[in-house]
């Protein structure tokens, strides 16, 4: 099953570059920002949305090329969903359960993932070279030891994701905890 992102996602993306490029414009025409005795957290925080903008840029370029966001196959799951550590490949061996999260902040504004817990964190890492750990790591802060996909970067329901997979390799689901989500 080949999951695409929706097309709300690069209008969203473009957006977000916009705010990106208005803020960085709006820090820099101050004046007094290029005096000696600026503080130094102003050009910090700059400089980490100017590597935010190149980020969101690279995400926007890989969207207008096309592609996937998710591919589920018999061998594992296949992930182009996030732009910090492009392609990821998690083979069912890895992954010890799937569920859908949704997350509801104070202002009630509801937002959905699929989680997929890998069996050994720390072992799913080990194949990647070091700064890919990290980047993965910093991806998924909020997940905790699982990758966490947005369903804003997909086309279809989580549950249908769910249901597909579920289709795909019933062999491998008996070691799979799939949980369905409390209401």
């Amino acid at each position: 099953m080949v999951i695409n992102p929706p097309k709300k996602t690069l209008n969203f993306m473009i957006l977000l570059l916009a705010l990106i490029i208005g803020f960085v414009g709006y820090t820099l025409s101050r004046p007094g920002y290029f005096d000696p005795d600026t503080n130094m957290t102003r050009h910090l925080l700059t400089l980490v949305t100017i590597l935010l903008g190149f980020a969101v840029s690279k995400q926007i370029f890989r969207l207008i090329k096309g592609g996937p966001s998710m591919v589920v196959e018999e061998n594992g799951v296949f992930l182009y969903t996030n732009f910090l550590y492009g392609k990821l490949f998690l083979p069912w061996e890895y992954i010890k359960g799937i569920h859908p999260v949704t997350y509801r902040s104070p202002r009630e504004i509801t937002y959905r993932s699929l989680k997929l817990v890998p069996t050994d964190y720390g072992e799913f890492l080990k194949g990647f070279s070091f700064s890919r750990q990290i980047l993965i790591r910093l991806a998924n802060l909020g997940a905790g030891k699982a990758i966490d996909i947005p369903q804003l970067i997909l086309d279809k329901k989580i549950e249908e994701i769910i249901t597909a997979i579920e289709q795909v390799n019933v062999d491998q689901l008996k070691k799979i905890q799939i949980i369905e989500e409390k209401k």
